[in-house]
């Protein structure tokens, strides 16, 4: 199996995503990680001793009328980034477990088997703008499903 992991921005989709990797135990797998470019999450990653690439990615909501535009382009450019990963990787799956960079990646694998798993009772709203593409939407709470579409 090949399998995608999409997540970074913050410990809180990195760690997680990590924990779901570690009890796949000895699956027998081939693993990329997809991160941000500049992310925290390239060290830890790599400290791990997997195979880590970069993409841009950037917020949207909630940044001033400034910084959207250059946003916008980011996430272009990511979702184009995406599109060669994808083409070069190949996954069967792919893991999401939230941050901005998780975005463009998933408009660009929009027709792969995805799993969406949210750590968090409330999921972020990168998360919440990825329930879209899931194919399946894990949650650590029974509280967090009111977040989601009932459908998953």
């Amino acid at each position: 199996m090949r399998l995608l992991i999409c997540a970074g921005g913050t410990g809180g989709g990195v760690y997680p995503a990590l924990a779901v990797l570690q009890s796949l135990g000895n699956e027998e797998m081939t693993v990329l990680w997809v991160g941000g470019e500049g992310g925290m999450e390239a060290e830890l990653v790599k400290r791990q001793g997997l195979p880590y690439t970069a993409i841009p990615a950037a917020g949207v909501h909630g940044v001033g009328l400034r910084t959207m535009p250059g946003n916008v382009v980011r996430l272009a450019k990511g979702v184009l980034a995406s599109r060669r990963v994808l083409r070069q990787f190949r996954p069967d799956v792919l893991l999401y477990t939230g941050g901005y960079v998780a975005a463009p990646m998933a408009v660009a694998a929009r027709r792969l088997p995805t799993l969406l798993y949210t750590p968090d009772i409330e999921p972020g709203m990168a998360l919440k703008f990825l329930a879209r593409f899931a194919s399946i939407i894990a949650v650590t709470t029974s509280e967090s499903r009111a977040f989601f579409p009932s459908n998953h």
